[in-house]
């Protein structure tokens, strides 16, 4: 049986207006770990950003 885990996510993004680095932790099951980046996207599209891509930079498990 699988739980969930918590990881340290430091990515980059970019879009048509603007471009950020930044960091967040996230809770997922560890199959989960590959479609953090198009989770990310969904999150910060909802939250105004326009965001084109992302770039996952490091993921470490807490």
């Amino acid at each position: 049986m699988f739980f969930k885990k918590n990881y340290f996510v430091e990515f980059e993004y970019k879009g048509p207006k603007e471009k950020g680095t930044c960091s967040t932790t996230m809770r997922c099951f560890p199959s989960m770990v590959p479609k953090v980046a198009s989770e990310l996207k969904k999150i910060l599209n909802s939250m105004g950003h326009d965001v084109d891509t992302i770039f996952i930079t490091s993921i470490k498990r807490l």
